[in-house]
């Protein structure tokens, strides 16, 4: 009896105690998933732009009707995405506007092409024939960048679903999955608190090696299962009967003034790019320049993983039938010293898009001679002309018809 008074029924209270509180709304969300419920509302205009997931669930829900809706266009960017628009030339702003054509737009810096990759892959089931417009950041394949997404972005863009989503459904082949596993586990040790999804993928890489490792972490992985199945359930973003699919527009882009759009764009740079003769806006010029070229750290193809993530997301697109196309950003070849040897990789891109079938956009030239100030505001970030060249890529590309009709 005094066991029991002192050690059973004090055990007893506490489990009963941390089971309330961690239902409680004030708790309950550092410990588990959020759940996809039906008060979630899916927004009738899907026209905006998100530069990560901190808003929630409602996000995703978002991302994933806007890939299934044929109305719509999503645009996967970095920090091109966030920067001053005040000529409204952004496609996200843009093209609503002038077409009624919806544009959701998702990403900040940091966002390179493997976390594209695997937000897209916990997406798969809204993959088929989603219009997804990929800028292609040219500096991503060369300096510390072209070592791929560092490991705080893709825990960034990852949720713990999307992430149970890539771990869990059968559906997704082993080729598709095992490249998160195997990111997972090259960084697993730099991963503060782990959670028990990535300890999962983890496992599953060092599995995937040999029979002895798959023996040796199977006890480990059996314990981690049944504590995930308590704690982070499956949960497949899917959104059917959620809302209903917008009817695909057509529209004549031949309509929309381009020509008088883009001289104006350019001229309003030139009055915020007086202080060079480089074509960069002043305060970039006088904080980031200072007259000085920069020079790329050029990493070669076969050692370079943002190249290597580049031809991983072309086989998702392929795999899944997605409407993928692509726009190859520029640098300016005022500010920079060895443009030429940043060129083959742009070639090399050229080429793996011709052959998959994917349009591509290149706004890339090496030479001062061929670049026209204002297609970027500074060094390496997109201008008003260089987005109107973009919104007209992509109303060509999906919408484009002979007659405007709704």
């Amino acid at each position: 009896m005094k066991f029991a008074t002192i050690y059973v029924v004090p055990f007893f209270g506490a489990v009963v105690l941390a089971i309330f509180t961690l239902n409680t709304d004030a708790v309950h969300p550092y410990f588990f998933s959020e759940k996809i419920t039906k008060k979630l509302s899916v927004p009738k205009n899907f026209s905006t732009y998100y530069s990560n997931y901190d808003s929630g669930i409602q996000t995703e829900l978002d991302l994933a009707f806007a890939l299934k809706n044929k109305n719509t266009v999503v645009v996967f960017g970095s920090s091109e995405l966030g920067r001053d628009d005040p000529q409204g030339a952004i496609p996200f702003r843009f093209i609503p506007e002038k077409t009624g054509i919806n544009v959701l737009a998702m990403g900040r810096a940091g966002n390179q092409l493997f976390s594209i990759y695997s937000q897209l892959l916990a997406l798969h089931k809204n993959l088929n024939h989603a219009k997804i417009v990929v800028i292609l950041s040219t500096g991503w394949f060369s300096n510390h960048y072209a070592e791929g997404t560092s490991l705080a972005s893709f825990l960034e863009f990852n949720s713990n679903r999307f992430l149970s989503v890539i771990m869990n459904d059968s559906t997704i082949p082993d080729e598709f999955k095992n490249p998160v596993f195997d990111y997972v586990a090259k960084n697993f040790n730099n991963i503060n608190a782990p959670t028990r999804i990535l300890k999962k993928m983890n496992m599953a890489s060092h599995q995937n090696k040999n029979i002895f490792s798959a023996l040796a972490y199977y006890p480990l992985q059996k314990w981690n299962d049944k504590m995930i199945s308590l704690i982070h359930p499956t949960e497949n973003i899917e959104l059917e009967n959620v809302a209903p699919i917008q009817q695909e527009k057509k529209i004549n882009a031949n309509n929309i003034p381009w020509d008088s759009l883009c001289t104006v764009a350019i001229h309003r740079h030139e009055l915020t790019a007086t202080n060079n003769s480089w074509g960069i806006n002043n305060e970039y010029f006088n904080t980031f320049i200072k007259g000085e070229k920069k020079e790329e750290d050029i990493v070669p193809l076969h050692k370079n993983q943002e190249y290597a993530d580049f031809l991983m997301l072309l086989k998702l697109f392929k795999h899944y039938h997605v409407k993928a196309t692509f726009v190859i950003q520029a640098l300016n070849p005022y500010a920079y010293k060895n443009l030429n040897e940043v060129t083959p990789f742009v070639k090399s891109m050229e080429q793996e898009l011709k052959k998959n079938n994917f349009p591509c956009l290149n706004l890339y030239v090496e030479n001062e001679k061929d670049y026209q100030k204002g297609l970027l505001t500074d060094a390496l970030h997109m201008g008003a002309y260089g987005w109107y060249k973009m919104d007209r890529f992509i109303l060509t590309s999906y919408f484009t018809d002979e007659t405007k009709s709704n």
